[in-house]
């Protein structure tokens, strides 16, 4: 009976965040088609700046809910308005997309987003999460560094994360904004 209750347990899906009127949790494949428009509207923010329309390939999406590294925050319709998504790099988990519709910004969802993924990603045995933003902006670097993340040196960049910093930063592309690696450490 206790062998019974234990495997209960970890066959219970993990609760989702509930916010006032949002709710984070994780996504599910009738989520994959709706966050091209949730991603459409949060890129309207760098209409004016040096960013390629860079949307998330659904093939991707797809391979990261079937890891469990990807999460939606949903209104009260169970309509997707943010997610967050990630892989393994050099041994931490890497946040590849943080998008949250323009209309619901500045509402704490990013935040709740960036919690529920931390969460779920020490309880998978991650020591470290890293990304890759810019500093120009008070929504993306600086507003990292208030969840705790901090600007990686050079040196502390892993070599998988170095590859995707260079990828992301092709030639046509040397008078944009610089990426900027960051790290948070979770354990």
């Amino acid at each position: 009976m206790a062998q019974q209750n234990a495997i209960s347990e970890v066959q219970k899906p993990p609760e989702a965040k509930v916010l006032r009127y949002h709710t984070v949790r994780e996504a599910r494949y009738e989520d994959i088609p709706l966050l091209e428009d949730v991603e459409r509207s949060a890129d309207t923010v760098f209409k004016d700046v040096c960013f390629e329309d860079s949307l998330m390939d659904p093939v991707e999406l797809l391979d990261m809910l079937e890891d469990y590294n990807l999460w939606v925050a949903v209104d009260f319709q169970d309509n997707p308005v943010g997610f967050i998504c990630g892989f393994e790099l050099d041994g931490l988990f890497h946040v590849e997309r943080l998008a949250v519709a323009r209309k619901y910004q500045r509402q704490g969802i990013g935040a709740a987003l960036m919690d529920r993924m931390t969460s779920d990603v020490k309880e998978q045995g991650y020591r470290a999460i890293t990304l890759t933003t810019t500093m120009t902006f008070p929504f993306q670097g600086p507003w990292y560094q208030t969840l705790g993340f901090f600007k990686l040196e050079d040196q502390d960049v892993g070599f998988e994360l170095d590859e995707l910093i260079q990828s992301q930063s092709p030639d046509d592309m040397s008078n944009c904004i610089p990426w900027c690696p960051m790290r948070k450490n979770i354990s």
